[in-house]
């Protein structure tokens, strides 16, 4: 063999281990729809530490507290007199079990704020990575065909009757090949390369079309029933 030949043929070698290695470490990682949340911790909830009757003083107190100037516009004079009458009541009875409502309420919206941060973040520890999660399809367009675009959510009934998950538990699909489902209500294994990507898509549903928004987009590889992970 001549040295170019040799050179040629180590080449050839080396390009075909870094190829299969390549391929090895792009094996698709089976995630959870919790790994596609940010890990921060939730405060408890301190109305349930209440009994119940400040439960329910605060309920009032806070429908009282949320409601808009455009809110009050569309209601009658009677109905927000006795809103207000309640809410005082409520505020009365907080003082006199020795309770600060407004410490109380600072901590409660401080636990809210935590939990919207949570929903509307999405991670970048997968991002441009080969992913397989399992979920239920909501399809984008209806084909005798096969569905191409969807949205995969983590329960059964998502956006049905319900709001739509948070968009970190929302990924918008796109399939390479059709794909023909039996049932909407079954679960599968969605397989491809996930990416960090914001977009808003229109359902529609038979009780009605709506806007959902997902943080991720997947490129679907491949789908099969869904069977439970080993152990």
């Amino acid at each position: 063999m001549t040295t170019k030949g040799l050179k040629l043929a180590i080449c050839t070698v080396f390009f075909l281990f870094a190829f299969n290695a390549g391929a090895q470490s792009e094996d698709a990682v089976r995630i959870e729809w919790e790994d596609l949340m940010p890990k921060l911790s939730i405060p408890q909830d301190p109305v349930i530490e209440l009994p119940t009757d400040l439960q329910v003083a605060f309920e009032n107190l806070q429908y009282w507290l949320t409601l808009t100037s455009q809110d009050k516009l569309s209601m009658n004079r009677d109905d927000i007199n006795e809103l207000a009458k309640v809410a005082d009541e409520a505020r009365a009875l907080f003082k006199r079990k020795g309770v600060d409502f407004d410490k109380l309420y600072k901590r409660f919206n401080d636990r809210q704020k935590t939990i919207e941060q949570i929903n509307r973040t999405t991670v970048k520890k997968y991002n441009s990575r080969p992913v397989s999660i399992a979920g239920y399809l909501l399809p984008l367009e209806f084909d005798k065909r096969g569905v191409n675009e969807f949205l995969l959510v983590p329960f059964v009934g998502a956006c049905i009757h319900v709001p739509p998950p948070p968009i970190n538990q929302t990924i918008f699909v796109r399939m390479r090949k059709r794909f023909k489902f039996k049932d909407l209500f079954d679960p599968v294994w969605v397989t491809g390369r996930i990416k960090n990507t914001h977009v808003q898509k229109q359902l529609t549903l038979v009780d009605g079309t709506g806007k959902v928004d997902s943080g991720y987009t997947l490129t679907g590889e491949k789908i099969t029933p869904y069977t439970p992970p080993s152990e």
